[in-house]
């Protein structure tokens, strides 16, 4: 709980002294600006206040806020809303591509961070996680401009089986 008021807090004072500001209408970014702006909100944003900022569209003709969800696969596998983690990640690949700085490095380092959301999403739920794993191997096999990620309904309950079969004791593999 006092996590969570702690992360409300922070957001809360983020916004209103880091991110507000540099959001006014018609300011615009430098290149320089944007592409720090960019990191900051896919790096060192927490997930929550990077939904914040995203509902707010601040740079709209600068930034690539456009998202397909979790592209072919459920948002909500299992229940799990992996909705958010995907918002962020198409961030990362539609600003990395629009600002020419899109490469396999960067495309690791935007997935990695994908993983991470998703991770933090779960709370250590195990089903979660495998399902989560999943996910993050689609985008490292499939994401960027090399394909489509497509996610099966078949896939995530093997998932689901293989969590039960780890909390009863019959795996020992994650």
């Amino acid at each position: 709980m006092l996590r969570r008021v702690l992360s409300v807090l922070l957001s809360t004072v983020l916004l209103t002294t880091v991110i507000a500001p540099s959001a006014q209408a018609g300011t615009k970014l430098t290149r320089q600006q944007l592409v720090k702006l960019t990191d900051q909100y896919l790096f060192d944003t927490d997930l929550d206040t990077f939904l914040t900022i995203r509902a707010g569209h601040p740079h709209d003709d600068q930034f690539d806020w456009t998202s397909d969800g979790c592209t072919l696969a459920p948002d909500r596998p299992l229940g799990f809303n992996f909705l958010p983690a995907c918002l962020r990640h198409d961030f990362g690949y539609g600003n990395y591509k629009r600002q020419g700085r899109f490469d396999e490095d960067v495309r690791k380092d935007i997935d990695d961070n994908f993983r991470d959301d998703l991770y933090d999403i779960c709370h250590g739920n195990l089903a979660c996680v495998l399902v989560a794993n999943i996910y993050y191997a689609a985008v490292r096999a499939f994401g960027g401009a090399y394909g489509r990620i497509v996610v099966t309904q078949q896939q995530i309950e093997q998932a689901q089986s293989r969590a039960v079969a780890i909390q009863q004791g019959q795996l020992r593999h994650i």
